[in-house]
């Protein structure tokens, strides 16, 4: 686990990020660990819940909306620029990439997010941990995979849902 505080700002779907300080030590430590799964979470204020949802997300930030699994918790795909990284530089990138954004302040949203890292944690394989969301959150999960699945034909991005 690794803390970022954020680069002045600047977002991981921007590509200057992985030049700051907090991007670089990601690269970095991603390439040390060599991790089977990777799994970002984030943190939103209730007033972007709007913006990261709206099906306009793609048009808008060039990325798909995020998907809302319970009580705010929203689910996606890390960075494409992050994914093409790894896939360009390591010959064995992670087998899943998985995102969470958590509302700020709610406490409820974090006991949710806890289950489903341990599910990611414990589960084997990539296709074990995506068995536990089509059983804990099948609509959601086949929303997300429908959208990762469009986005990745549109752009060229390496790897399967999540």
């Amino acid at each position: 686990m690794c803390n970022l505080e954020g680069s002045a700002n600047i977002s991981t779907l921007d590509k200057r990020f992985y030049s700051t300080k907090d991007g670089m030590r990601l690269l970095s430590l991603i390439d040390m660990v060599k991790p089977d799964m990777y799994f970002e979470l984030h943190s939103y204020s209730l007033s972007s819940y709007e913006r990261m949802t709206s099906p306009q997300r793609m048009e808008i930030e060039g990325v798909p909306p995020l998907v809302e699994l319970e009580r705010g918790v929203l689910k996606g795909s890390v960075s494409p620029i992050l994914r093409n990284i790894l896939y360009d530089a390591h010959p064995n990138p992670p087998e899943s990439f998985f995102m969470l954004e958590l509302p700020i302040d709610m406490k409820e949203s974090e006991e949710i997010a806890v289950e489903i890292l341990v599910a990611g944690l414990t589960s084997n394989t990539r296709l074990e941990f995506v068995k536990y969301l089509e059983r804990n959150y099948p609509e959601q999960t086949l929303v997300g995979k429908e959208l990762f699945e469009r986005f990745a034909k549109k752009v060229g991005l390496g790897g399967e849902y999540p």
